[in-house]
């Protein structure tokens, strides 16, 4: 007995209870509240190669699985350079990032806004600016802000505590105080203010791009290469960073190429990081028809994600080729399940289009069994019969037919609609609604053009406003046995004999039926009954 009592004692002490923290609730263990296991860490700085770190325990519940064991279990797939890279400051991360803003690696761009900083000569901040970095200064995309001078800089991520500490050594030439100096890293230069409402970039860019696209066009394969912009070695040269993807530089280019009225049997956009293409709408919505053409176009590389992200291009006269490879929506397109769909979208813009990511484009739709066959009998295929309005076996049952609904319908949407309709209807007729869901709804429709007669009897052309969608009052009638699940609904849902019908029909609200919209299909006939289909 003694000895089972030790035992049930030990089980509680805080050092062997597994649900009991660090410390416990007591004073006499205040002195271990904050005892930690040096094996419940890992060193990120450590040699990544060491495969043995040693065991990773936390608690004792969490060795032996306990129930809440997987909420507290270590995450294996921390990315060690990931999380230096945050640490240190290192918004440029791994290369391929580098290269996506025009960096080397280890490198990032630097904000430095210079508060006041309008009154001091460039030169001068360069000068001294360098002499306190220890680096050659090279000012990027610099523009002025309420009196404050920003410009931006490549610098080595590592050394950026070590220039925060040496711009209090500059001293403004004006007040002899030491310069107030914002650094901060970026992931990218930012473009100048343009004014409120406005795309257009300076006058001293717009110059800029018209020189480096004239540098970039070859004359005699009338190819226009923009690929990866930002990194163009003649903008970085004047002090200039200017990414394509930004909505005033991308407005920019089309307008020059609107302007030069550029026929260009090639244009590379690769590597630009673009999402959007609407600056092709904008201008055919604002000037008409382009003046430019473009029969090739590649977009690798870029961020598009859906087929809409291209519709703008409908508006580029003689687009023949497209390549969107190594995108979101290239990705997409390789996948059998949907490769079809978007393609079918894709050529729903651009019905011209022959290739589509080096690959040609199947235009028309052909069964399996046609393509089966020898090319030499797709000369002999037999063509479908025109689709016809309706169905009637003969003029003996069309003539009354037409004549009983357009009676029935004339009456049916006038007032009043119950009393009208009285003479229809018998004491055996059964009136039920089965509606489908996609038509509930209201306030929506479609324009479409239809053949009418006019009062003379001439035919022509009419366009009305056609809708299939119903309002709540009918579907409070509806006797779909899809939806409706209770049996005494059902029933009640029946309406039955001549009253029943029209105070039913009565219910519901004021109709225009339009004639000559209707389709009707008759599907049996006798002398003494007749069983129609009618839509419109």
């Amino acid at each position: 007995a003694d000895a089972s009592h030790e035992d049930s004692k030990s089980q509680w002490r805080p050092e062997n209870h597994s649900m009991m923290p660090r410390g416990g609730f007591y004073p006499k263990y205040k002195n271990k509240r904050y005892h930690f296991n040096r094996d419940s860490y890992e060193d990120l700085d450590a040699d990544a190669s060491h495969e043995d770190f040693g065991p990773r325990s936390f608690n004792r519940l969490e060795r032996v699985g306990g129930k809440h064991s997987s909420r507290r279990q270590f995450n294996n797939n921390i990315n060690v350079d990931a999380v230096r890279n945050t640490i240190g400051g290192n918004l440029a991360g791994s290369p391929q990032s580098c290269q996506t803003y025009g960096l080397a690696v280890g490198e990032s761009w630097l904000r430095v806004t210079v508060i006041l900083g309008a009154q001091i000569p460039l030169d001068f901040l360069k000068e001294n600016l360098g002499a306190a970095f220890g680096i050659p200064i090279r000012a990027f995309n610099l523009f002025t802000r309420n009196n404050n001078l920003t410009f931006f800089l490549k610098v080595r991520t590592k050394q950026i505590q070590t220039y925060r500490k040496a711009t209090s050594t500059v001293m403004d030439p004006n007040s002899g105080k030491p310069i107030v100096c914002d650094l901060s890293l970026v992931r990218e230069p930012e473009m100048p203010p343009l004014p409120a409402g406005s795309q257009t970039l300076p006058d001293q860019w717009i110059e800029a791009l018209r020189q480096c696209f004239t540098e970039r066009f070859q004359t005699t394969t009338r190819v226009l290469d923009l690929s990866s912009l930002h990194t163009d070695p003649t903008l970085l040269s004047k002090g200039l960073y200017i990414p394509l993807n930004r909505t005033s530089v991308f407005s920019t280019f089309v307008s020059i190429l609107q302007e030069n009225s550029a026929q260009l049997s090639a244009l590379n956009l690769s590597n630009n990081r673009l999402s959007h293409l609407q600056s092709f709408a904008d201008i055919a919505t604002k000037v008409g028809p382009v003046a430019f053409s473009v029969e090739r176009i590649d977009l690798s590389g870029n961020f598009f994600h859906h087929p809409n992200s291209l519709q703008p291009l409908q508006f580029i006269p003689g687009l023949t080729s497209l390549d969107v490879s190594e995108t979101p929506l290239g990705g997409r397109l390789q996948s059998t399940a949907q490769a079809k769909t978007l393609q079918a979208r894709i050529l729903h813009f651009m019905p011209a289009l022959k290739t589509l990511n080096g690959a040609p484009v199947r235009s028309s739709v052909e069964f399996a069994v046609e393509r089966e066959r020898p090319s030499a009998h797709f000369g002999n295929r037999v063509p479908l019969p025109n689709s016809i309005q309706g169905y009637f076996p003969n003029d003996e049952v069309k003539l009354p037919l037409l004549s009983f609904l357009k009676e029935y319908f004339a009456r049916y949407d006038s007032s009043p609609r119950g009393t009208n309709l009285i003479s229809y209807y018998t004491a055996a007729s059964i009136l039920t609604c089965s509606l489908n869901g996609t038509s509930h709804g209201s306030n929506r429709g479609i324009m479409e053009t239809i053949d009418a007669c006019s009062g003379s009897g001439e035919p022509q052309k009419k366009v009305v406003l056609m809708t299939g969608h119903l309002d709540d009052s009918y579907f409070k009638n509806n006797r779909n046995i899809l939806r409706c699940r209770d049996e005494g609904r059902r029933r009640e849902l029946v309406s039955v004999g001549t009253v029943s019908i029209c105070s039913a029909l009565e219910r519901f609200p004021v109709t225009e039926h339009l004639l000559e919209s209707f389709s009707v299909d008759v599907i049996f006939h006798s002398t003494s009954q007749m069983l129609f289909n009618v839509t419109g």
